[in-house]
């Protein structure tokens, strides 16, 4: 069986999910709970070494929560700045 859901909020198991996903369903994921200032330090610290997050900067529980946020945000693509200047195209090699 597979889990899909729906932008209505309905989730659904099914055998065959071919008919499903050509009318808008997608396959379904559990929702990821994110630490807040109700957790406790040391579960902030657990959830962050399973999510691959660096705290060892970080000492208050609202420093920890910020370097979370800050490794969770999306990354701006500095590459992606425009110079002015057109790409440098590669010399044209020889057929062999």
């Amino acid at each position: 069986m597979t889990k899909l859901t729906h932008d209505s909020g309905r989730v659904i198991d099914v055998a065959d999910a071919t008919f499903y996903f050509a009318h808008g369903w997608r396959p379904y994921t559990e929702p990821v709970e994110l630490p807040s200032t109700q957790w406790s330090i040391a579960r902030i610290d657990s959830w962050a070494e399973e999510n691959g997050i660096d705290l060892s900067d970080a000492k208050i529980k609202q420093d920890k929560l910020d370097a979370i946020a800050a490794a969770l945000a999306p990354k701006e693509d500095t590459d992606a700045a425009d110079s002015g200047e057109a790409p440098a195209v590669p010399a044209a090699q020889p057929a062999a």
